[in-house]
């Protein structure tokens, strides 16, 4: 596919959801070279609708300045998101340009239970039940699986995966790491200050719009783990011993996997699961 205009080098953030994607992405749109997207997670690879708008639309996103940028920044986690959104690796394939891929991990079970959490927010998890009838959430947390895709489509040296833990224990240098993977100097200053979160954003002025929510049409328009969130709070989701048990079951292929081909320290995540 032929590129639509003179952003010829891309950085994305691939995922994995709930792994700390939005500060990854802000801490790199602060280098002066990075155009980040007008908004996170365009999906433009993963939502066909996006990708039917063409090339155009999705770099009409980025407010790239030839003579200050190198490299235009998104963060996407629908990106991994097999097999639910299946042909964002071979889409992106088709693009001429360069790419470079991050893509960040966490502890499985850490990572499903915020998203379970997510989902009583959105309103779209509807009955919580056992995690082995939420087949969906389960496998964004297959690593390994989830790379295969884009290994099939682009070098391994194009793909850098990343921890969590690391973000969070060294934020300056997984930063510098990542800026190396994409081939840009780390010489700027950095402010890590705070983590940014999505569910911590949601939570601003939540007085002003528990007090909304209540009042009016709007009550009424909002979804309902919205109107629960505001007037409740969103109960974090929890996994169960048996649940637990079950996802160390489910996932202990995949784990060996992303330690063998990956080189991801996978040795504490399971170590207080009882079998």
């Amino acid at each position: 596919m032929k590129r639509a205009s003179n952003i010829d080098r891309f950085a994305v953030i691939i995922g994995a959801m709930k792994c700390g994607t939005t500060s990854l992405f802000r801490y790199l749109c602060q280098h002066p070279q990075v155009v980040g997207s007008s908004h996170k997670e365009l999906n433009y690879f993963a939502n066909d609708d996006n990708w039917a708008r063409g090339n155009t639309w999705y770099e009409e996103h980025f407010d790239f300045d030839p003579a200050r940028h190198r490299v235009g920044l998104e963060a996407s986690t629908h990106y991994t998101k097999q097999p639910m959104y299946p042909n964002a690796a071979e889409r992106m394939a088709q693009v001429d340009a360069s790419f470079k891929l991050v893509y960040l991990v966490r502890d499985p079970i850490a990572r499903i239970e915020s998203h379970l959490t997510h989902g009583v927010f959105k309103g779209w998890l509807g009955e919580r039940k056992h995690i082995k009838d939420h087949p969906h959430v389960l496998a964004v947390s297959r690593y390994a699986y989830q790379l295969d895709a884009f290994l099939e489509h682009f070098p391994a040296d194009d793909i850098l995966v990343v921890s969590l833990s690391e973000l969070k224990q060294r934020p300056r240098a997984v930063v510098d790491r990542v800026l190396a993977h994409i081939g840009l100097e780390a010489d700027f200053e950095l402010n890590t200050d705070s983590q940014h979160n999505s569910s911590r954003e949601k939570t601003v002025d939540r007085g002003l719009w528990r007090v909304l929510s209540k009042t009016g049409p709007l009550g009424q328009a909002l979804p309902t783990g919205v109107r629960r969130f505001l007037g409740e709070g969103v109960e974090r989701q929890v996994l169960s011993p048996d649940e637990r048990a079950f996802v160390a079951r489910e996932l202990a292929d995949d784990m060996q996997r992303l330690r063998d081909e990956h080189g991801v320290d996978t040795d504490a995540w399971f170590a207080d699961v009882e079998a």
